[in-house]
């Protein structure tokens, strides 16, 4: 019976048989003969990958940098899948203008505006950030102003923050034109009031005074009256009077036969 050949592997220092080791070198670039087993080379491989301190996977023993095909083929699933997408995202991070995601979700995209169009959207987070600063995206400021901001933080003012100032010192003027307004309205019906009310004294003095001098009028009249009548009275008293007198005249004297004149009876006829 043929005995196995075998080799101790220059890492593990185990002896195993020629078959769990390489044939050919892992690159073209190796001159070296294989003494790793393929379990110390796949370890090796998968170390590389999972560490990810260096940018390229190399051959254990000369650090020649190894092709695609042999990494899939000594590396674990898992790690070579990371170490795939790792090596697309390289790729694809060359690109003119691609960017990584700043917001958490560590995905990459392609921002084809640039600078020129700064705002970024990410469709993973469902948010915005900027291409320029690689931050969330800075709403109450354009990217010039978010540098001049990052110059001077205590002396900054955004066009934002000036337009603010600009609109709160128009609304303060309008709030006092306003109320202007409203204060010389309340005084000019005050004024229309204080009018109305003196018009009204006006009127109602004039009312006064119109019935004071009808009454007046009124008791003038009466007095006339009263003494017209009292003169018509007294002339009706001096009338009887006089009837009475010349009645009584009448029947007490006779006239004289020589003068005419009615003389008074002093003891016999």
């Amino acid at each position: 019976m043929a005995s196995i050949q075998t080799s101790e592997c220059s890492v593990c220092y185990e002896t195993k048989p020629l078959t769990e080791f390489r044939r050919n070198p892992l690159t073209r670039d190796c001159s070296h003969a294989s003494t790793l087993c393929l379990g110390c080379v796949s370890l090796s491989i998968n170390s590389q990958i999972r560490d990810n301190v260096i940018e390229k996977i190399s051959c254990p023993e000369c650090r020649e940098e190894l092709g695609f095909a042999e990494i899939q083929k000594f590396a674990d699933k898992e790690l070579f899948s990371r170490y795939h997408k790792r090596e697309i995202d390289s790729l694809v991070s060359k690109a003119e203008n691609f960017i990584w995601c700043p917001l958490g979700c560590e995905s990459g995209l392609i921002h084809y505006a640039g600078n020129k169009q700064p705002i970024v959207y990410c469709p993973r987070d469902n948010r915005q950030f900027c291409f320029r600063h690689r931050i969330p995206w800075h709403s109450e400021h354009t990217c010039d102003e978010y540098d001049a901001f990052l110059d001077d933080p205590e002396h900054f003012r955004s066009q934002v923050q000036i337009q603010r100032e600009v609109y709160r010192v128009q609304e303060l003027d309008r709030k006092r034109s306003r109320q202007e307004y409203e204060e010389a309205e309340e005084f000019w019906r005050w004024l229309q009031e204080e009018e109305a009310a003196k018009a009204s004294q006006r009127a109602h003095n004039i009312r006064i005074e119109q019935e004071r001098r009808r009454a007046e009028e009124r008791v003038r009249l009466e007095e006339e009256q009263r003494k017209a009548q009292e003169a018509l009275q007294h002339q009706a008293r001096l009338r009887k009077e006089e009837i009475e007198s010349n009645q009584t005249v009448h029947r007490v004297t006779r006239r004289c036969p020589k003068c005419r004149v009615p003389i008074q009876k002093n003891g016999g006829w």
